[in-house]
């Protein structure tokens, strides 16, 4: 199945069901799809042909929902970015997958133009085009040509995606339709959303991320369901949104829902509406999870996944049982010796990596144009994740963090995610990542960068309440502490632990 072809069918399903809205705005089925044909047929008008690929950098908009399904239905290979990308990053991506015309917000384009002269260039041979009412009034001159629409087949290319890029440059993961369809009907039986249950679908994930594109926007359009779309998130916007509207299903990342949770307000509003709450792109502390459970909604879902493979493991009762995951419909894993193969399973109750079979229907079959760094993760038909994680017994798995970032003290493994989780609980604590840094008699210790609530809080306070932490074991102990402003993190909450030792401290005479 197609996009092409499921998007059409939803159309015809309901009609004049509210399909996309945007503030004021309301888009019926109907109604999107002509807008969606009359923007496919502006592509076409454009010189951009089936197998042409597009580069995207637009926000969450109703016209760029029907920008990208216009390349659905056309056949044109879809490849969004992030638009809040620097202007000299984009040329890595216009070379690397071979686009032949850009839509980007204007003020990217006015950051191209000064960045690159390649951009003029393109700009000058008609390819480079603004995504406000200058691409829409193209739509509108060519919404009465007469080209028709080629037939879009299953294994065609539907887009290329790219991975968080948190390790040298970002890779690009191809999608066939079929890829994309599977990822967006096996995570909705994962997840326990029914086909026509009319929600409302809030749009906080990016339609250059995995999850926003079938996690969000194509699960409410082929479901038949409701796509609110959010240009700018804003804690206490998106609050007012839920309320007024009633928006039922909400997917969003840690950084997210802890924004929404957090928000000074949160208590004055009514979120009865809201049926289902969702989470991924990053591990969320229990201590988030039991706040969002009281102030938002109870039913959380955590989604396990990557843009590899998307949804492979998944959580429906996330604030009951933190630490429990279920293989996805489509998927199949196994959890192996670090540094093992495919067949060398880890007992019961020890950790090693998860690796997923590259058959499941919403797994990439390797990256674009990167024959090496694809026989580097994907061996005898499995896709080595990196992540470690303990199987639990039958069908239970908990993704304990990744295995890079293993610390070794003393000869004890100790994940990051753990002492990060037992931080947080701390009241003073308002974010935290954790690290090995090298020392001469333990090999590594722990070293914790702190965003503080108070600037009174010391190292010292925050050691003797880890002495009494009943969750961390004696050999977890941070033996290092830097207050900082903020901690890095990619767009889908993911620390930058990279980065972190170049952070500097926030204030001077700490102990």
């Amino acid at each position: 199945m197609s996009v092409q072809w499921a998007f059409a069918a939803a159309c015809d399903r309901t009609p004049n069901r509210p399909a996309v809205v945007e503030g004021s705005v309301q888009w019926s089925y109907h109604e999107l799809y002509q807008r969606t044909l009359a923007t496919a047929q502006a592509l076409h008008a454009g010189g951009l042909r089936p197998g042409d690929r597009i580069l995207v950098g637009l926000r969450n908009t109703k016209e760029h929902v029907a920008l990208f399904l216009a390349t659905q239905l056309s056949g044109i290979v879809y490849v969004p970015i992030n638009f809040r990308v620097h202007p000299h990053s984009v040329r890595y991506f216009w070379d690397y997958v071979g686009t032949s015309c850009a839509v980007m917000e204007s003020d990217l384009i006015q950051g191209l133009l000064g960045a690159d002269p390649l951009w003029r260039e393109v700009e000058a041979a008609g390819r480079l085009w603004p995504g406000d009412n200058r691409l829409w009034d193209r739509v509108a001159s060519a919404a009465s040509s007469s080209s028709s629409l080629t037939e879009v087949k299953d294994g065609d290319l539907s887009m290329v995606l790219f991975t968080s890029g948190t390790t040298g440059n970002p890779k690009g993961i191809p999608l066939t339709h079929q890829n994309v369809v599977a990822r967006t009907m096996g995570p909705s039986l994962n997840w326990g959303c029914p086909h026509d249950g009319q929600e409302h679908v809030i749009g906080l994930m990016p339609l250059y991320h995995t999850i926003g594109l079938q996690g969000c926007l194509l699960y409410a359009l082929l479901l038949n369901n409701t796509y609110y779309a959010v240009p700018q998130f804003l804690p206490k916007s998106t609050l007012d949104l839920i309320q007024t509207v009633g928006i039922t299903h909400l997917f969003g990342t840690p950084t997210h829902l802890y924004a929404l949770a957090t928000e000074p307000s949160v208590a004055s509003y009514d979120m009865s509406s809201l049926s289902h709450v969702l989470y991924g792109g990053a591990p969320m502390s229990p201590h988030v999870i039991k706040q969002c459970a009281k102030v938002l909604c109870p039913r959380i879902t955590y989604v396990y996944g990557n843009t590899e493979t998307y949804n492979a493991l998944f959580h429906r009762e996330a604030p009951r049982t933190l630490e429990q995951s279920h293989t996805g419909v489509y998927h199949r894993v196994r959890v192996v010796a670090i540094g093992g193969g495919p067949d060398d399973l880890v007992a019961v109750g020890q950790e090693g990596e998860l690796i997923i079979d590259t058959r499941s229907p919403e797994s990439f079959q390797g990256y674009w144009n990167l024959p090496e760094k694809t026989r580097e993760r994907v061996r005898e038909g499995w896709y080595f994740t990196g992540d470690s994680c303990r199987f639990e017994g039958e069908n239970e798995f908990h993704v304990t963090g990744r295995v890079d970032d293993m610390i070794i003290s003393g000869a004890e493994n100790i994940q990051p995610v753990t002492v990060e989780n037992a931080l947080l609980g701390h009241p003073d604590i308002l974010d935290v990542a954790v690290a090995g840094v090298p020392d001469e008699r333990w090999g590594q210790v722990v070293k914790a960068y702190v965003v503080s609530r108070s600037d009174t809080l010391t190292a010292y306070d925050i050691d003797q309440w880890v002495k009494n932490c009943s969750t961390l074991d004696p050999y977890m102990r941070p033996r290092q502490y830097l207050f900082c402003h903020e901690i890095p993190r990619n767009p889908s909450g993911k620390i930058l632990r990279q980065s972190l030792a170049t952070l500097k401290e926030q204030t001077i005479g700490r102990s």
